[in-house]
């Protein structure tokens, strides 16, 4: 790491190339992510659950809801299409 941080500090142009990764990455991560809110007809069990917070959703007791940034919405639905469920895509 040290000596990565020593090149980086000797080299601009490999700086610049890494922050120009980095960003790109982020933005791309954020056009990904599609905010929903999720609801099921029933309680859904625990391998369910723990599949929807895999996808970034959170859990809204007072709502009775899962909301949040879904990372990955195809995979999501994917996964959840035995059960029955209501999707709002924010």
């Amino acid at each position: 790491m040290l000596s990565i941080s020593s090149s980086l500090e000797n080299n601009s142009a490999i700086k610049d190339e890494w922050a120009k990764i980095g960003k790109a990455k982020l933005n791309q991560e954020k056009q990904n992510k599609m905010p929903i809110i999720l609801k099921f007809n029933t309680q859904p069990d625990s391998n369910i659950r723990k599949i929807v917070r895999d996808h970034g959703l959170k859990w809204n007791k007072f709502r009775e809801e899962w909301y949040g940034e879904c990372h990955n919405l195809p995979a999501l639905k994917h996964e959840l299409n035995n059960i029955e469920f209501k999707l709002e895509e924010l």
